[in-house]
Parts: structure tokens; C-alpha cells; sequence
């Protein structure tokens, strides 16, 4: 089920245009009125239809598990090595088990008793090398909680718990050990947000990043604009997770993306030498000439490099690659489409020389469907005359190099994981391309191509 939400995510339509800064005309029946300038900052976002608010749903698969600690009223010390714990005991639901409330509510008692007091670095709001951390939240922002506490997958030691209570204390804020839950607490790297970001919030980050790629907003405009904080973890007792990302139960608006837009590096696209419409430009004569693609593909990002590479298909058909110049502005830009129901993205790499765009390296991510159908669609066929047709008649269909018919296609990888599925690789050499075709094992569905400048 996830992956089939992750797949019509991908699927999703982009926004419209009506995201620049245009002049429009709105029409009723007879009269024409004026509409005022949309700009960024007036933009309607839409009436929410979904829910901002975290989803209790996420923890289902974890029935009820207890690590066998759970109940123990003494700090329990797992193994580790340090960079995992040695032991699958563990502990990723959102509260504390029922041993620590009990520790934690004496150890409460005394605190405010002045019996015992915490000594430790304070946890409010920490940063960096995060084992246990207490945030403080703007309640109008979360839908009134005003306090949000990051554990560890392991078992908590009272000093963490005194931390925990006086991180609360110097907040001013009541701490009630049984009240944390997957609204205001993560644990062992559960889950990497408060939430997660809806559909249409990643589709206007995608048009939003897009628009900064173009110079349509600048660093100027969200240069006073909160953006959600993220706090780094100690991977050890976060299953690996470095990163927790605070995000609001409330509908990003458009600055805000905008403004976690640039601080996780988005620019104005500028590779020295061709502009940015000049560049989209060149990329889809390059796609026109090489594979069949529908006119209304839709452009989703375009990012600067500063190196040319070109490549060779050694003796056991692995592409390596043979050169690299840093002396190239180029880049790496994106598109996608959805026709009927098919998502596909395509991505060119390319170099600039004499005013024109070099492709050096061309890549179709053909067919996600094969995600939703693959498990139902076996066909059994592990013939290797299979494979090495359907990258035949994908390239007959599919490829507008005209010596696509006298191809000598070979199978080139077996058994190699992608995504969802185990496919073979068959691959064909031109005086120009080496093209490599990766087919579903168990569907025969084409679903990555990739043609690699020699």
C-alpha cells in the first residue's frame, strides 16, 4: 500500500502556471473584469482538502510490541558497537514504555522537591548530537502542542529522564511522562519529520525550486522567513537517522518553501555560459533526437556542473567511465510527463561547447507501473532471448537513432536489484551511444534506459 501512495505521488499533476507573476483576465459569461497581479507573496494555495497533522497510522505495523525491558524499573544498558545496537530489543515507538514513566514520574517528584537536581548539558532545544532533545513549539503552529521530545531506540538511563523533566521545567512547561505520543515525540528514528509533507506541498516545492532556478525569487524575499528546524541526530540511537525535520500541522506557504528551499542550497541556475531558457532548449532537441517523447513534458529542475565525462563498456559489460573535465559548464536537467498511466522522468547531462549543449549522458526512467503491477503480473519468463527482445522492440518502438534496427543487443547484468524488482540488463553499442536497457525479470516491463556518450 505504501509503495502504490509513493508511486501515485510521483504521478501527481504539477501546478499550474498561474505561480509566476502574471497579469490575468477572469471571465463570466458576458463581462470581463480585471484580476489584480498574483505574485508570490499574494498567491491562493488552495482551500486544504488533506491533513496536516501527523499520522498515527505510520506506527500500525508495530502492534503490540514491547522490547522485553519495557517494564523494567531499572535502566536496562543495551549492547553496542558504536554505530548500531547489537541487539534487535528495541524501541521505535513515539512514548516512553511503561518502566521509564514509572522511574520518570519519581524522579519528577524529586525533582521539584529540590531532592535531586540535573547537572548534565541542557537538551531544550538542542542542535547537534542529538541523543535526547525537548523542542519548544509555537502551540497555534501544531495545533496546540507546545512541547515535542526526541528518545533514543534505547532504553532511557535516569539521567536522560532528569534531562527530559528539566529541559521541560526550564520551559515552563508541565511534563507528563504518559502524554508523549506520535504528535509531540519520536523515537529511535521512527520517522524523519513531525510530518510528513502532503502532495501538494512537494509539488509546489518543485515549482517553487523551479522558479528559483529561473531568478522568478530570490534569497531577498524569504531572507525573514522562519523555516522549520532540524535538529542532527546521533545516528547510533536513531537507527541511523542524522536528521529530524520539525515541520508545522498547518499548510507550508509558498516563502516558507521557498526560504527551506535556498538554505538547503537552491540558486539561480548559472552554469557561466547559457542561460537557463537556452538550456531547456537544448535538452529537448537532444531528447527529440534520441527518444520518442510526448511535446508537453514538464521541465522539474535544472542544476549547474562544472565537469564533461564520456564513458566505455568494459570486458563484463559494466559502463565505466573514462574521462572527466572540470573545465565544462554544463549541466544535469530534468523533466517528467504522465500519459494515460504511465509516469516517466528523463534526465540529460550535458557540457557547453560553442554555444551548443554536449550530451554526455541520457537517462529515461521508462515505467513505474511496474511498482503497483509486478507482484500480480509475473510472467515467469526467464529466458534470456526475452530480455534481449523486449530491448529490442523497446528500442524499435521507443528510440529515434536510426541504426536502432541493426543493434546487436547482449545481455550484459543478471539478476540485478531495482527498486521493487530483480531486472536484466541488456545493453547495445553505436558509434556514439552505449545504451543500456534494464528489463523487469518478472513482468519483462522496460523500466530504465540509459545511452552513455563513448
Amino acid at each position: 500500500m505504501k509503495m502504490n501512495h509513493l508511486i501515485k505521488k510521483a504521478a501527481a499533476l504539477l501546478l499550474a502556471v498561474a505561480m509566476l507573476p502574471v497579469s490575468a483576465l477572469a471571465v463570466t459569461e458576458d463581462t470581463v473584469i480585471d484580476v489584480p497581479d498574483v505574485t508570490l507573496d499574494t498567491i491562493d494555495t488552495a482551500a486544504a482538502t488533506v491533513s496536516y497533522l501527523p499520522d498515527a497510522s505510520y506506527y500500525a505495523d508495530y502492534g503490540d510490541y514491547q522490547p522485553e525491558w519495557a517494564n523494567s524499573d531499572e535502566y536496562v544498558e543495551l549492547p553496542n558497537d558504536g554505530e548500531w545496537f547489537t541487539t534487535g530489543d528495541l524501541m521505535r515507538e513515539p512514548w516512553l514504555t511503561a518502566g521509564e514513566q514509572r522511574r520518570a514520574v519519581h524522579l519528577q517528584e524529586q525533582y521539584e522537591k529540590g531532592e535531586i537536581a540535573y547537572t548534565g548539558e541542557s537538551v531544550l532545544n538542542k542542535m547537534t548530537d542529538v541523543i535526547v532533545g525537548v523542542y519548544a513549539l509555537n502551540p497555534d503552529d501544531y495545533d496546540g502542542e507546545t512541547m515535542f521530545v526526541l528518545l533514543p531506540v534505547c532504553c532511557l538511563s535516569d539521567d536522560m529522564l532528569l534531562a527530559i523533566i528539566d529541559a521541560f521545567h526550564q520551559a515552563g512547561q508541565p511534563f507528563d511522562p504518559a502524554a508523549l505520543n506520535y504528535r509531540n515525540c519520536m523515537r529511535g528514528g521512527g520517522i524523519e519529520a513531525s510530518r510528513l509533507l502532503t502532495d501538494e506541498e512537494r509539488e509546489r516545492s518543485t515549482e517553487i525550486r523551479l522558479l528559483i532556478s529561473r531568478g522568478m525569487i530570490t534569497g531577498e524575499q524569504a531572507e525573514n522567513v522562519g523555516i522549520p528546524f532540524v535538529p542532527a541526530l546521533d545516528p547510533l540511537y536513531h537507527c541511523g537517522l542524522d536528521l529530524f525535520t520539525f515541520r508545522p500541522y498547518r499548510q507550508l506557504t509558498d516563502l516558507e518553501i521557498a526560504a527551506i528551499c535556498f538554505s538547503e542550497g537552491a540558486q539561480a541556475f548559472d552554469n557561466g555560459k547559457m542561460s537557463f531558457d537556452d538550456t531547456e532548449r537544448c535538452a529537448r532537441r537532444i531528447i527529440s533526437q534520441a527518444i520518442k517523447m510526448p511535446l508537453g513534458m514538464n521541465i522539474r529542475f535544472v542544476s549547474p556542473l562544472t565537469f564533461s565525462v564520456s564513458y566505455t563498456l568494459d570486458g563484463n559489460g559494466n559502463v565505466q567511465q573514462i574521462s572527466e573535465s572540470e573545465n565544462a559548464d554544463g549541466c544535469l536537467i530534468g523533466f517528467d510527463w504522465i500519459d494515460a498511466d504511465l509516469f516517466g522522468q528523463i534526465q540529460v547531462m550535458g557540457y557547453v561547447q560553442d554555444g551548443d549543449l554536449i550530451p554526455e549522458r541520457i537517462r529515461w526512467l521508462a515505467d513505474y507501473s511496474f511498482l503497483v503491477e509486478w507482484a500480480d503480473g509475473k510472467s515467469d519468463v526467464n529466458a534470456s532471448e526475452s530480455y534481449v527482445d523486449r530491448a529490442r522492440i523497446w528500442a524499435a518502438d521507443k528510440m529515434l537513432i536510426p541504426e536502432h534496427d541493426d543493434l546487436n543487443w547482449s545481455i550484459t547484468g543478471e539478476n540485478v536489484p531495482y527498486l521493487a524488482a530483480d531486472c536484466t540488463v541488456v545493453t547495445a553499442l553505436t558509434d556514439k551511444w552505449i545504451i543500456q536497457v534494464m528489463v523487469c525479470r518478472d513482468s519483462l516491463k522496460v523500466c530504465d534506459v540509459e545511452l552513455y556518450r563513448r
